[in-house]
């Protein structure tokens, strides 16, 4: 699959943030995605009302995935029905957007 570079925009990313297109399409996403969700803990978060426990191994396998296959809604889908529809595709892109600032923020 090829990836087109001209869609990538650096300026959206924290400026110690890789400059690759992966990461900037979680960049652009996360700048068009409603505010509803938020942390409530390191490891769970209120989502449209109710609360979602995030486990290491969902994280881990979230981002493992985002990093291998872009940061995308495809990716968000495939996750959802991988977990047997536990998390919903707006969730898991919630909570890769999170990640995704968290780290940032750490640096």
């Amino acid at each position: 699959s090829s990836s087109s570079s001209s869609s990538f925009n650096a300026s959206l990313l924290p400026p110690s943030a890789p400059s690759t297109p992966r990461f900037a399409a979680a960049a652009n996403q996360s700048n068009n995605m409603n505010t509803d969700s938020q942390p409530l803990s390191d490891n769970s978060m209120i989502y449209n009302g109710t609360v979602v426990q995030w486990s290491r191994e969902e994280d881990r396998e979230l981002l493992t995935t985002a990093l291998s296959q872009g940061a995308k809604p495809e990716v968000w889908e495939q996750l959802s029905r991988q977990w047997a529809g536990r998390k919903t595709s707006d969730m898991i892109a919630q909570r890769f957007k999170h990640l995704h600032l968290k780290f940032f923020q750490a640096m």
